[in-house]
């Protein structure tokens, strides 16, 4: 079991936890850290679409959030319009939001927030950026090209 399998495991990744024998746990747990991807998603391309609109510089949003990393990462992005670089495409974050869409349904919880997100997704994925930075999402905030 696990504790056989806990060296090779702490090799690949230090931070791991056992959470039973319930596979499906796991797998929860997955889904729960990625919720909180696409809420981040959603808030940085729409607080940097805010920014924009009212010609305050993306800079300023970056400078607010100093102990984010993740934020001034997306942020240097829109700012600097590098959507073309990513670790992982639009595309294959709207896979991984279709798999919270369908756990969602299938355990009977509300799926408002993942099919909000999943409408842009869509939307973004229509307009061609799919294999784009996850940022470009802001393209569709702001109907731009």
């Amino acid at each position: 079991g696990y504790s056989k399998a806990r060296p090779l495991i702490r090799k690949l990744a230090q931070d791991t936890r056992y959470l039973g024998e319930d596979h499906g746990a796991a797998s929860a747990l997955d889904l729960a850290w990625l919720c909180n991807r696409y809420g981040t998603f959603v808030a940085a391309t729409h607080a940097a679409s805010l920014c924009l609109a009212e010609g305050v510089p993306v800079d300023e949003m970056i400078k607010l959030e100093p102990d984010r990393p993740d934020i001034r990462k997306y942020a240097s992005v829109i700012r600097d319009g590098t959507y073309a670089d990513s670790t992982a495409t639009l595309d294959v974050w709207a896979a991984a939001l279709d798999q919270i869409r369908t756990q969602g349904r299938e355990a009977g919880m509300n799926t408002e927030f993942p099919d909000f997100c999943a409408g842009l997704f869509l939307r973004a994925q229509a307009a061609g950026y799919g294999q784009d930075n996850v940022m470009s999402l802001l393209k569709v905030l702001r109907d731009i090209e």
